[in-house]
């Protein structure tokens, strides 16, 4: 019995001391307002999930562009750290939830969505980099 009980408690102390953090699987939403106020704060990745030729046309300031439709999305997203903050926005707001939900399943703790897009981000006056 008391070898039992022991295995038991070796078993559950293995188990506490081996587990990994577990992360928040809800995707965060944002408004433009508290997008830029979040990205503004430099503590984190801007994610841009547009097409190449979408992001040419402009992107908020500092973003990393990895395109949700392309074949090598899942290999791209795999590389980033997953202890990162990342603030991720598209055109309208539905290819970025899609690909923060991806994020969060796959690991990622802190994913901040932004609302409607940049279209939104636009329409609030808000800067974009045109690239020359």
């Amino acid at each position: 019995m008391k070898s039992s009980l022991l295995f038991f408690f070796l078993l559950a102390f293995a188990s506490v001391a081996g587990a990994q953090k577990v992360c928040d699987t809800v995707t965060h939403v944002l408004s433009a307002d508290s997008f830029k106020i979040m990205t503004g704060r430099h503590d984190g990745v801007v994610l841009d999930v547009r097409t190449p030729d979408e992001f040419r046309t402009g992107y908020i300031s500092g973003a990393v562009n990895i395109d949700f439709r392309a074949a090598d999305f899942e290999a791209e997203i795999s590389k980033l750290d997953k202890t990162k903050t990342y603030y991720v926005y598209c055109e309208v707001g539905g290819r970025s939830r899609m690909a923060a939900d991806y994020m969060t399943s796959h690991g990622f703790c802190q994913v901040y969505v932004l609302e409607r897009g940049l279209r939104d981000w636009k329409q609030k006056g808000y800067p974009v980099t045109v690239p020359k």
